[in-house]
């Protein structure tokens, strides 16, 4: 290229590459000067930015563990036990002579049953005894609840219903009992729960001549433990 003379710089970029110049100088008017421009060098990697160190919330001073919170994971078996108490309206008819008496009456309450687990909803056996003035029913029942699990509390709602009798001390009358349950767990752990339920209940008992209906409702304290 024609050029003034005098001093010239010549200068050579390229994207990812060092850039280059040189001076050179064009003493008279017609004189041809030749600049070799050499391979450029790369540019050296830009250095990484350091990455934060995440913020340390342990106490102490030896190396610090995440604690993972225990998940609870499927189930599909379950025992427990219960305690509590039992309120009953009993009505009583001489199904001979025609009398009957009624009132109310309370005591103690305990069971205890086994089941599975299939999802939401759990199928289970359960023998309980119902120790009441003046008399003492067994109740033997198959039973279903429908779950709804928030976190540790596992809610539940379900029906009960099977073969009720008398101990042979109290009179030996037999019949069956239905009653509904209402109830809540709380997991202390995937195999440990403590719980409380409450089931309304209907109960109707014979014998030779005498036929006796009864309306109540336990309230439990329950330990169960699950598989």
């Amino acid at each position: 290229m024609a050029v003034d003379p005098g001093p010239h710089e010549v200068r050579a970029e390229a994207p990812g590459r060092e850039p280059w110049s040189v001076s050179v100088n064009v003493s008279s008017p017609g004189e041809t000067v030749t600049v070799e421009i050499p391979e450029l060098r790369p540019t050296a990697p830009a250095p990484m930015a350091p990455v934060p160190a995440a913020p340390e919330t342990a106490t102490g001073a030896g190396p610090r563990d995440v604690v993972k919170e225990e998940s609870l994971g499927p189930e599909w078996a379950w025992i427990d036990g219960d305690v509590g108490g039992a309120y009953a309206y009993a009505a009583n008819v001489n199904t001979t002579t025609g009398a009957h008496q009624s009132g109310a009456r309370s005591g103690p309450t305990f069971s205890v049953g086994a089941g599975v687990r299939l999802g939401d909803v759990t199928l289970g056996f359960r023998a309980r005894n119902v120790d009441l003035p003046t008399f003492n029913v067994w109740e033997m029942d198959g039973e279903a609840a429908f779950h709804t699990r928030l976190d540790r509390f596992d809610g539940h709602l379900g029906l009960r219903t099977g073969y009720a009798f008398m101990n042979p001390a109290s009179g030996g009358a037999s019949g069956f009992d239905a009653g509904v349950l209402f109830g809540c767990d709380y997991y202390l752990s995937h195999w440990v729960s403590l719980g409380l339920e409450v089931s309304p209940e209907l109960v109707w008992l014979s014998r030779a001549s005498q036929s006796g209906v009864s309306l109540g409702t336990e309230a439990m304290a329950r330990l169960g433990a699950h598989f």
